[in-house]
């Protein structure tokens, strides 16, 4: 038996049968819902599909914009962090098998100390971007402190779109959930052909703030 639920836990459903077609889904309404290059998805029959709470208790809203309470522009002056990194591409992220940069958070906080009470933080770079979301790029895991021994790169002066994200607790997979939303929230609006502000694919960073407060900043053109 399979379980699961919305993204808020309002809705439940129990699936007691077999999935016999996985689809992989290219779309701009598949890419919005989930945030992501593309959608995975597995047709099943109804029959089997039990929700544990009215389905008609959910709420849900067709390409709803994303709240501009949570987004700022901002002007940032270069910066160099230092840290760890790897290559790979969104697709890579997408498949356990492939996927790179949670082991390259783990090598980082393996190998560095962050002094977090005398107000260091720890940075998530997206740099050397081959093309757009769809081609390869670096993801550096770092902080600010100088460093002879780990690798460096420069978050480029520019304008940036800030997206804020909150994890519920001050706990690892809280904050997971918290970037993946928040991210969520960058494909959602930039997916909009219509949006306001176009990726530059310079530097782009998460910054991470507190225990808790995800800052994610887009370089903008």
């Amino acid at each position: 038996m399979i379980k699961g639920s919305c993204l808020c836990g309002e809705v439940k459903y129990e699936f007691n049968g077999s999935i016999n077609e996985v689809a992989v889904c290219h779309c701009n309404q598949c890419k919005r819902a989930q945030g992501t290059p593309f959608a995975t998805n597995a047709p099943i029959e109804q029959k089997n599909r039990h929700s544990r709470q009215p389905v008609k208790q959910a709420l849900y809203v067709p390409n709803k914009p994303v709240q501009r309470e949570n987004m700022k522009t901002v002007e940032i002056e270069e910066k160099a962090i230092y840290g760890v990194s790897v290559r790979t591409t969104n697709a890579n992220e997408m498949k356990p098998e492939t996927a790179k940069i949670g082991k390259t958070w783990q090598k980082f906080d393996n190998e560095v100390t962050v002094d977090y009470q005398n107000g260091e933080r720890v940075y998530g770079v997206y740099y050397n971007y081959e093309s757009d979301a769809n081609g390869e790029f670096d993801v550096l895991a770092g902080c600010e402190k100088e460093s002879n021994t780990l690798e460096k790169v420069v978050i480029q002066k520019g304008k940036y779109l800030v997206f804020k994200g909150k994890a519920k607790t001050a706990d690892d997979n809280s904050r997971i959930q918290a970037v993946i939303e928040t991210w969520g929230k960058v494909w959602q609006y930039f997916g909009d052909k219509n949006s306001e502000y176009k990726r530059a694919y310079k530097t782009d960073f998460e910054y991470y703030k507190n225990q808790t407060d995800i800052d994610i900043y887009i370089s903008i053109n």
